[in-house]
């Protein structure tokens, strides 16, 4: 709870910034649906469970995160699991709770399916 209160914290400092031309991004439902009332499109990258594990195996080393790349692909099995139970949950960080935020947004949006070639 303290971490989602500095991160709605910091949304609140995003929002008022006089840069207009931002976005973001997370799986966090709770940020965007705050963030939601404020922005000009929400879009809802939705590829499917096979797409997102296949990504997984692409990440590039995340240095913010992890010391090696490789204690960062030994969490690899553990982060197949997660995504693999996303449309199980029903956390802030699971398809019901993007869904239902996703249908609910009565502005500007768009879901995204399919993942284009080169991404």
């Amino acid at each position: 709870r303290c971490l989602v209160s500095h991160r709605l914290s910091w949304l609140r400092s995003w929002r008022s910034s006089r840069l207009t031309k931002r976005g973001i991004e997370g799986c966090h439902g709770e940020l965007v649906e705050a963030a939601s009332t404020h922005c000009t499109q929400l879009i809802f990258l939705n590829p499917g469970l096979e797409t997102c594990r296949a990504n997984n195996l692409r990440r590039p080393w995340e240095p913010h995160k992890y010391s090696s790349m490789e204690q960062q692909n030994s969490m690899l099995a553990n982060l197949q699991l997660w995504v693999a139970d996303y449309y199980g949950r029903d956390d802030s960080w699971s398809y019901k709770v993007h869904r239902k935020i996703f249908d609910a947004h009565t502005g500007a949006k768009v879901e995204h399916t399919v993942v284009p070639a080169g991404c």
